[in-house]
């Protein structure tokens, strides 16, 4: 082992070769002991049941290099491992971390860190080497060792690599206090008479919710956490009195942190009213959609640190908040809203391109403080755009069931009329399924209605399913499999609706708020008894099929949770999980 191999380190290597284990790293002034050292050990690991390790040897170096010798509490803990195949042969490896793993740890998520060493695996031929960044906090706030465990497996005989590197931790504590209060002006700042006595205060370790630590304040409203490692924490909100704490992150510190302030809020139902507009009735993806925000403060006393949270549940088409929201966005410090008035802000978003694939684009948002971690009755305003031009289709099989029996495949029916109708009662398209009982229909529009789909069986055959077939959507570059269900006899078939005087001409632009953004496309669309439905790729595209223009949507799912005390982000625009 050569230090040049660890350089771009600039720290500190530990590593082991088929037992040989050692050290190396820069020069430094004060030699480390072996106390405060970082350390790695190996060991073999048999797949035979009672086998020992000594007779299933793993070709396989390890190295472990740490990104500094020792580190501090709170401190990012950076790790680089490195395996090399010193065998005459190649092998496949599958890598595990061991999250039981007793003592100071380093929790990874390990689907992205560890990669395809815990997926499909890493192939590695002789002398090849292959690396694995990892980096996170120590799994307690106050641990003194940081450790890496974990197992490497060959996947050909199931024998592998287990191996533990640990480095340092100097523990380092401070105070951290404040005052909480409940904000009865509404002015976002602490005034004399607002203090809130008696209040529980608990504070999350932010790399580890299980760990906590707690507070009361006093009869002044003061608290005291004294001698918290000195790391980043979040704050848990609660309800006081008819206070909502707001909640937040606190960063402690070497000096400690004095002088905080949690802030207790009131109610916003009845007393924000929101209502938002996009300036245009069509958008394209990428296009900067611009949006009317108006709210209304109803109540006696100002609201300060108002934010929207726009899109909760990753709508593919959901116009998110960011820079373009100014101070409305979810990340900073909110608007103040006077009492008895109405303030607009023009905001703006980019189209996502996930709108174009089912045809609209929605802002759906609610607005309450930042830190207001409650998602429950907040006030909430919505409204939707057509992403118009996306195409797409759906492949329909009819099987011949006469059993019922769902578990099985059965055979399809062929001759079986499929006709499309959209929203508007407009006949758009009609095939008929073929020996397979699959019938194929490409060109439909997506976007802002639903679809229904129509079955008329050939003679001596039966619609056992749901006869029309309704709610069914079309994303654009996309083919929607689902289908029904047949058997033997005779039954009633539907008519068809009124064609509306609009067939044959362009869909008007929506009424506002009449559409809503699904999250994605849909998994299963059940037609039936046992029928299923997936997206798959677009396999042909093409109008011949079509008759007329739709558009389609679905429900938007409309989730909750806030974020911030001392400035809680809901998204952390450094990228860390903390």
């Amino acid at each position: 082992m050569t230090g040049g191999r660890r350089a771009h380190l600039a720290a500190f290597a530990v590593a082991i070769t088929l037992g040989l284990t050692g050290t190396a790293g820069p020069a430094i002034a004060k030699p480390l002991t072996a106390m405060n050292a970082p350390t790695l050990t190996q060991s073999d690991v048999s797949a035979t049941p009672g086998r020992s390790s000594q007779d299933a040897p793993v070709p396989l170096e390890v190295e472990v290099a740490f990104d500094k010798s020792g580190y501090r509490t709170g401190e990012l803990i950076k790790a680089v491992v490195t395996l090399k195949n010193v065998g005459n042969t190649g092998m496949m490896l599958n890598g595990s971390l061991i999250p039981e793993d007793p003592g100071s740890l380093i929790p990874l998520d390990t689907s992205a860190q560890w990669g395809d060493l815990q997926g499909a695996g890493v192939p590695l031929e002789p002398g090849a080497t292959h690396t694995v960044n990892l980096s996170g906090y120590p799994k307690s706030a106050q641990a003194t060792r940081v450790r890496v465990h974990a197992v490497v497996f060959v996947e050909a005989n199931g024998n592998g690599k287990q191996f533990v590197a640990e480095a340092p931790v100097t523990l380092i504590r401070g105070d951290a206090s404040g005052v909480v209060y409940g904000d009865m002006d509404g002015d976002g700042g602490f005034d004399a008479g607002e203090e809130l006595p008696g209040v529980k205060l608990v504070w999350e370790y932010a790399s580890n919710p299980e760990e906590q630590y707690t507070a009361t304040s006093n009869g002044a409203g003061v608290f005291t956490f004294p001698d918290l490692p000195t790391t980043r924490y979040r704050t848990v909100d609660a309800e006081v009195n008819g206070w909502k704490l707001l909640s937040g992150t606190v960063e402690i510190g070497p000096q400690g942190a004095v002088g905080l302030r949690i802030r207790g809020v009131r109610n916003l139902t009845g007393v924000l009213k929101p209502e938002l507009k996009f300036t245009k009735d069509t958008y394209q993806p990428g296009e900067l959609a611009q949006v009317t925000v108006s709210l209304t403060n109803a109540g006696e006393y100002p609201l300060s640190g108002i934010v929207a949270n726009c899109n909760r549940g990753g709508a593919e088409g959901g116009l998110p908040t960011g820079p373009g929201w100014g101070d409305l966005d979810t990340l900073a410090k909110g608007v103040t809203l006077p009492p008895g008035r109405t303030t607009t802000f023009d905001v703006t978003s980019t189209v996502p391109q996930g709108a174009y694939r089912i045809g609209a684009v929605s802002a759906w948002c609610d607005f309450a403080y930042q830190g207001y971690m409650s998602s429950d009755n907040l006030p909430t305003a919505n409204d939707t755009a057509l992403v118009p031009g996306g195409r797409g289709g759906l492949q329909v099989t009819v099987r011949n069931n006469p059993t019922g029996d769902v578990e099985t495949e059965h055979p399809g029916l062929p001759g079986v009329k499929v006709i499309v109708v959209d929203d508007r009662a407009c006949k758009v398209a009609e095939k008929t399924t073929d020996q397979q009982g699959v019938a194929e229909i490409t060109g439909l529009a997506a976007g802002a209605a639903k679809y229904s789909l129509y079955y008329y069986p050939p003679s001596g055959s039966m619609m056992k399913s749901e006869n029309p077939q309704t709610m069914v959507d079309v994303w654009a570059d996309s083919v929607l499999q689902t289908g029904a269900q047949a058997a033997p006899g005779a039954g009633e078939v539907p008519g068809l609706p009124a064609p509306s005087p609009e067939c044959g001409q362009p869909r008007p632009s929506p009424p506002r708020n009449s559409i809503v953004v699904p999250f994605g496309p849909p998994d299963e669309q059940l037609a039936g008894a046992g029928a299923q439905g997936k997206v798959v790729e677009l396999a042909k595209t093409g109008a011949d099929d079509v008759l007329g223009l739709s558009i389609t949507g679905m429900t938007l799912l409309l989730l909750g949770t806030g974020a911030v005390v001392a400035t809680r982000r809901r998204r952390d625009p450094t990228g860390s999980d903390r």
